[in-house]
């Protein structure tokens, strides 16, 4: 979602990710925890130029709750908090190679926090704010 800074105030970009849990053998659970550190990556470089609240909107079930907080993983922080990093030092978090290889080459300053956090009907929603250094 985006909408554009006017009149002095702060535009707002906003992505949004439900990661729905998928059948035995589909998409690997280490691909998705690097797609989800791209679009923090991505919404981190988003039009420098200008004022902007950016927002990043998870949301996902059982499966990746439990393989975030997998401490062979290294991401409990990320999702259960509390946070408040750069990207790079949250992308170092993590020694697992292969997750190492999808954050090859994404580097950023930019800081990440998590500003909210709930757990209800089998849904785990997390809210995080990016913002530029």
């Amino acid at each position: 979602m985006l909408v554009p800074p006017l009149q002095g105030q702060a535009g707002l970009v906003t992505e949004f990710k439900f990661d729905r849990q998928r059948d035995v053998g589909s998409v690997n659970r280490t691909n998705r925890v690097g797609a989800v550190f791209k679009d923090l990556y991505r919404l981190s470089t988003y039009d420098p130029t200008a004022p902007w609240i950016r927002l990043f909107v998870y949301v996902t079930e059982g499966e990746m709750a439990r393989h975030f907080r997998s401490p062979r993983l290294g991401f409990q922080c990320f999702f259960d908090g509390p946070l408040d990093t750069t990207l790079d030092d949250l992308f170092a978090l993590s020694s697992v190679a292969s997750i190492q290889t999808h954050l090859t080459g994404l580097k950023s300053s930019a800081r990440v926090r998590q500003v909210f956090s709930r757990e209800q009907d089998g849904l785990f929603l997390r809210l995080y704010q990016v913002s530029q250094p």
